[in-house]
Formats: C-alpha cells, sequence, structure tokens
C-alpha cells in the first residue's frame, strides 16, 4: 500500500495516536477497511478510559464500537466502573452522518 496524502488527510486523529497515525493504520490494515469507516478512537490508555475505536459499515448497516480488554490491574477498576446502556438512534446520528 502506497501512502499518498489524500489517503492520510482521510484517517481521523484518534487520541493518542503517533503522528503518522501508525495505530489507526495498523488497526484498519489487520480488519482490511479502508480509512472512511473508522469515526473515532482512543488509542492510550488513562485511569478509567478504556482504549476504544468506533467503526460504521454502511454495507452491514451497524456500528461496530471494540473495547481493548482487561490487561493491567487498573483495567480490573475500569471494568468495574463499566456499565450497560441502551443507545438510541439520536446517540449513533453524529456516527452515521
Amino acid at each position: 500500500m502506497v501512502l499518498t496524502l489524500s489517503l492520510f488527510s482521510r484517517w481521523p486523529v484518534l487520541e493518542g495516536d503517533n503522528w503518522w497515525r501508525g495505530h489507526s493504520a495498523a488497526f484498519l490494515k489487520y480488519l482490511n477497511l479502508s480509512p472512511d469507516v473508522l469515526r473515532r478512537g482512543r488509542v492510550n490508555q488513562a485511569k478509567c478510559e478504556a482504549a476504544y475505536f468506533i467503526v460504521v459499515l454502511h454495507h452491514l448497516k451497524s456500528v461496530v464500537i471494540a473495547v481493548r480488554g482487561t490487561e493491567t490491574p487498573e483495567d480490573l477498576i475500569t471494568d468495574g466502573l463499566g456499565r450497560e446502556c441502551n443507545l438510541t438512534a439520536e446517540d449513533l446520528d453524529g456516527f452515521i452522518k
């Protein structure tokens, strides 16, 4: 894959990603997805904030929220603070459009 400026500018800026957006590029390459499906994410792990990616797959009419699993003892605290919530169409409106 040849890195062009137009392709690079389509990748979203993720929290904690390096300046050449290597984490988002690796994530998209591993899943074989184009850069326009990645909407938001956080690469760095902070206290009580999990690393995540949000992907919109229009052809499947799906929004995928991928959260990194437990890796450290601090992650156990983050896991315990998590809660289930239902998302409405209004909640997802900003990701889909």
